[in-house]
């Protein structure tokens, strides 16, 4: 299991997150996203994930799904699983990172699409892996967004009764301590204690 750092458990998890992984790559998605980047007031909109979908049909051949609007399907890469097979392939059949990078930067993308998620979104369906779309309590995310409906960013709190791996993404909880994160995690939002 690869999980970036601001992937936090819930207290008392006992369910193991292997016991359900049966495909060569195991990831969650984002289901507001897809929606979202179309009336987004930042740089990642649909126009760009279009754009991006269409270099890595032309450069690698591969399809990367839709959802049944047509829109570009995100997946987080905040928490992903790899078969032992997987790894081995990847090392095999994936083009190089820093080759992806100068492909990219051919064309009028936000930097965005130079990192890690898009490149491993490009790979594993270019490669044909066998992906299996983990529940998304794995990867419940908070995080901030603005868009075209509200002035002011606000705070998108995915966390639900699945919730079993919360992904921290707003901006400054790089800063905030052990037990701020506890809460963040554990607690509903009047409970932490912090202006968000």
């Amino acid at each position: 299991m690869f999980a970036d750092t601001d992937v936090f458990p819930v207290d008392g998890l006992t369910e193991n997150i292997f016991d359900s992984f049966t495909g060569e790559i195991g990831i969650c998605d984002e289901p507001f996203q897809p929606k979202q980047r179309t009336i987004t007031k930042g740089q990642i909109t649909s126009a760009q994930d279009d754009l991006w979908a269409q270099i890595v049909k032309e450069q690698f051949g591969g399809e990367v799904p839709r959802t049944k609007e047509g829109l570009v399907r995100i997946f987080n890469t905040g928490m992903v699983l790899y078969s032992k097979e997987a790894r081995l392939k990847a090392r095999s059949e994936w083009c190089d990172f820093s080759v992806y990078v100068d492909m990219i930067n051919r064309y009028p993308l936000v930097a965005f699409y130079r990192c890690d998620q898009p490149y491993l979104h490009a790979m594993m369906y270019s490669c044909n892996f066998d992906v299996q779309e983990m529940d998304n309590g794995w990867n419940s995310y908070i995080h901030y967004t603005k868009d075209i409906y509200h002035e002011d960013r606000y705070l998108c709190d995915w966390r639900d009764e699945n919730t079993k791996f919360v992904h921290v993404q707003f901006a400054g909880a790089d800063n905030l301590d052990e037990k701020t994160h506890w809460k963040i995690v554990n607690l509903p939002r009047d409970q932490w204690g912090i202006n968000v």
